[in-house]
């Protein structure tokens, strides 16, 4: 009698404890499988045992998150060796089980939760940065997953911000709160720069100061902030440069570098012409501040033009001087030339449009003579762009329109069969 009810008082309580010790050994049997290299089995086992993971012993329960975490992250990796599909929501989730299993506060895996953590973070990280279109929105949430584990991560938020904008469709289609977000998120890379700097030189910066800009200058129509904003990105390239003239770096990588720390410079300084270009109140502080930088650099034809495009509408001479400079510098410069061919077609039509107006045959003949001579200009410079792109369809026109001033009908006719070829004529 007291056999039986000991036997089923046991039964009782092994029925009772079965599934708590089922769990727990379903951690201890996931950990196997993922030793012996099934990081799919040991999710199966895994998942069974973090079902409820309240029931497991403490000593399991960052063990449990920590391995399922390594088997999600092994699991991608084969799939993705042997050109399969991986499950996208893979590496995000596995960063759900580390940070899991960091609040488990387990002293005797943190080293080890941190050294996956460090594994992980850069991968969706790059996951994140290649998401375009539709998935932009989808991984936004991947870099908040990142950024709860390492929130000093300054290149986090900035592609988080960039994700953002790609979401939300530029900046003229973003809402004021998506703008409000992006803006935080680079004002955050800059804070988390600033406080913990690579050791090797980043474009990042720079290219922050032009986000910050752009949204200075095309939402809050707001010039003078956009130009403080240019400011401190240009000041930002040139000490990215000095830092990489000093850095130990691969001269592959350190050409990589120097190559995008160019991009982002010439992006500043087209977005500086134009915004002194629609403040015509800061016209003269642009043509100062540019003078200055081709006495600095006057080996920098990007400096020249954009000289020379600031100069045009007030001082179309030094404007010549200054596209000529640039054209020196840089003698395949399309932009250059075409301008150049601008400039001169639009001096021999003001000159035209003068003689027009005058009843004095002589001076109107005067005019005349020098508005073709301004137009000869013209050609030689429409006919070297026209070398360097023979598609431009704007330079082909350009080039029949002096041809007929200049009665030079046979390379009217010539341009004309030119134009039409370009046409599908």
């Amino acid at each position: 009698m007291r056999t039986a009810l000991f036997g089923s008082v046991l039964a009782g309580v092994l029925a009772l404890a079965s599934p708590a010790l089922a769990q727990d050994s379903a951690v201890t049997s996931g950990i196997v499988a993922y030793q012996a290299g099934d990081p799919v089995e040991a999710l199966r086992r895994l998942d069974a045992a973090l079902a409820d993971p309240g029931s497991l012993k403490a000593k399991n329960v960052a063990r449990a998150y920590l391995f399922r975490a390594r088997a999600r992250i092994d699991a991608f990796s084969k799939a993705s060796a042997l050109s399969e599909s991986p499950d996208p929501a893979a590496l995000p989730s596995a960063m759900d089980d580390l940070l899991a299993a960091r609040a488990a506060d387990d002293a005797r895996l943190a080293s080890q939760i941190e050294e996956q953590i460090d594994r992980l973070a850069p991968l969706l990280v790059l996951a994140a940065a290649a998401a375009t279109g539709d998935t932009a929105a989808t991984a936004i949430p991947w870099l908040d997953k990142v950024e709860r584990a390492r929130p000093d991560d300054y290149r986090t938020t900035h592609i988080r911000a960039q994700l953002r904008l790609e979401a939300a469709g530029g900046y003229a289609d973003a809402s004021d709160a998506e703008i409000s977000a992006i803006r935080a998120d680079l004002q955050a890379t800059l804070t988390r720069y600033a406080s913990h700097p690579p050791p090797v030189p980043d474009p990042t910066i720079p290219t922050v100061h032009y986000q910050l800009a752009a949204i200075a200058r095309l939402r809050d129509a707001d010039i003078d902030a956009a130009l403080r904003a240019i400011a401190l990105g240009l000041e930002a390239a040139e000490a990215q440069e000095k830092a990489l003239a000093k850095a130990s770096v691969p001269e592959a990588d350190a050409a990589t570098l120097r190559a995008r720390l160019l991009t982002i410079t010439e992006q500043l300084r087209t977005f500086e012409l134009d915004c002194y270009l629609h403040a015509p109140d800061r016209r003269e502080e642009g043509i100062a501040k540019l003078e200055a930088a081709t006495k600095r650099d006057p080996g920098n034809p990007i400096l020249w033009a954009a000289l020379a495009s600031l100069l045009e509408p007030t001082d179309p001479d030094r404007a010549v001087a200054s596209w000529e400079k640039a054209h020196e510098l840089e003698p395949t410069g399309f932009a250059t030339v075409f301008n150049l061919g601008a400039l001169y077609t639009n001096r021999a039509a003001a000159l035209l449009q003068q003689a027009n107006a005058l009843d004095d045959h002589a001076k109107a003949a005067a005019l005349t003579k020098k508005a073709n001579a301004e137009m000869e200009q013209a050609v030689a410079w429409l006919e070297k762009a026209h070398a360097l792109d023979p598609t431009d369809l704007t330079v082909v026109k350009g080039l029949e329109q002096a041809y007929i001033q200049l009665e030079r009908m046979e390379d009217f006719t010539r341009m004309k069969e030119v134009r039409k070829k370009l046409q599908g004529g």
